[in-house]
């Protein structure tokens, strides 16, 4: 990369404004580290990513080298909090006095840094760094955006604590994978050995399910509405084994309400994923979705009709964490490759490993099917449909008849009549 010295000037100047931005938005909400660390922590990263493409060799590992300083710095001054040899140190860098009164929602140790600014700095460096590679509109809409969750986060915090210390760190976390990685990433896919692997494509279903299960998540606790079938449809948009499992949780003893109604919301965010990744046939698919959700809400209506529903308080822990986020990459990665052989060598199997991999995750497994359903049959694409839907009733029955035998087995019967309804349906439209 070439560029002038004025470039190479503006650079430095916004990567330095960006900075700013997010120290002043720290030093607003009395996060106690100064203007000035976010904004030289900025400019280091536009330096060492420009002086890595400038002189290449050993400067190319510059820019990590910092990155790693960067955490290092932050992580002991965390984690050291009064240590004298620290004070002086804090001081002569722009600490603040330390304030008597934290922070409502985050945890603040011994020298008064919480863990959000402690999470901030590495951003705001990698925020730079992308300055530095002239990724000047997306490091800007990327510090505008995280100026606005802060916002948005403080306004929450000052209502209602919606989410704990350890959710908001996890999810801070996520988002800088999801956020500043993935606009790094190659356009093109990477091509081994004849197999194609779009990081992109697999970081965009990442970054459109993580939002989507935060979405519902975050309406869920704010509404508060924990009622064992909102719960359950709730946790179902998110993961429908996932759902089952916390309603147990919070009471021993599953109620088959919850259970359908985890099915439900699993339809439902599967729905939403088609209409996104398949908006070429998506009204010929929906109607399909359509139907299933009308039977699982008429056996809902039956079950809840005949028992009463509990009157217990259900809840929803966090969904997201960084280990399910690496094992979701690892699973979509090679549910991608797998179809992507599949549907252009073996197509009639595609059915077939559909069913299996939507035992795992039917969500991600939709996802897959947008990727290559240009390249398979219309009749293919709609069992494979269906199949994928078998596999998530299939993985919920199975779950919810290991906790609950009773609860377990009116599972197994909503989820035949709905799979039967819906293979009429397939032979009534001709597909089969």
């Amino acid at each position: 990369m070439i560029i002038s010295s004025y470039e190479m000037l503006g650079m430095f100047f916004i990567a330095t404004a960006l900075g700013t931005l997010l120290g002043l938005e720290r030093k607003r909400s009395e996060k106690y580290f100064d203007v000035k660390i976010f904004s030289l922590s900025a400019l280091m990263g536009s330096i060492a990513t420009v002086f890595s493409s400038w002189y290449g060799g050993i400067a190319e590992l510059f820019p990590l080298a910092g990155f790693i300083l960067i955490i290092l710095f932050t992580y002991r001054i965390y984690r050291d909090g009064e240590d004298k040899e620290w004070i002086e140190l804090r001081r002569g860098m722009g600490f603040k006095k330390i304030k008597t009164k934290p922070a409502l929602k985050t945890k603040i140790n011994k020298a008064g840094i919480d863990a959000i600014t402690a999470y901030m700095l590495p951003i705001t460096y990698l925020i730079g760094m992308m300055t530095g590679s002239s990724m000047t509109i997306e490091a800007a809409g990327i510090t505008f955006l995280i100026l606005g969750l802060l916002t948005i986060g403080n306004k929450l915090e000052n209502a209602a604590k919606i989410l704990s210390d350890e959710e908001i760190s996890e999810i801070i976390q996520i988002g800088v994978i999801l956020f500043i990685i993935f606009p790094l990433l190659p356009k093109e896919p990477i091509d081994i050995i004849g197999i194609k692997i779009d990081l992109f494509l697999i970081f965009a279903f990442l970054l459109l399910v993580t939002l989507l299960n935060l979405f519902v998540f975050l309406v869920y606790r704010i509404f508060k509405k924990e009622t064992e079938t909102i719960t359950g449809f709730i946790g179902g948009m998110i993961n429908s084994t996932y759902a089952i499992y916390q309603l147990n949780k919070t009471r021993k003893g599953l109620n088959s309400s919850g259970v359908t109604a985890a099915m439900l919301g699993s339809i439902t965010r599967n729905t939403i994923l088609v209409i996104i990744v398949m908006n070429e046939i998506a009204t010929k698919v929906i109607p399909l979705f359509i139907i299933i959700m009308a039977i699982l809400i008429f056996l809902m209506k039956i079950e809840r009709r005949n028992k009463s529903s509990r009157k217990s308080s259900y809840s929803l822990e966090k969904p997201v964490t960084m280990i399910n986020t690496a094992y979701a990459t690892l699973f979509l990665a090679t549910v991608l490759i797998i179809f992507q052989l599949t549907a252009t060598r073996f197509p009639e199997y595609m059915p077939i490993i559909s069913f299996v991999a939507s035992t795992i995750s039917s969500g991600y497994t939709m996802l897959s099917l947008g990727s290559i359903y240009m390249t398979i049959s219309y009749n293919e694409l709609m069992l494979s449909i269906v199949t994928a839907i078998l596999g998530s009733f299939a993985t919920s029955t199975i779950t919810s008849y290991v906790l609950d035998k009773n609860a377990g087995k009116k599972a197994f019967k909503y989820s035949l009549i709905a799979s039967v309804l819906m293979i009429l349906y397939l032979l009534i439209v001709h597909v089969i």
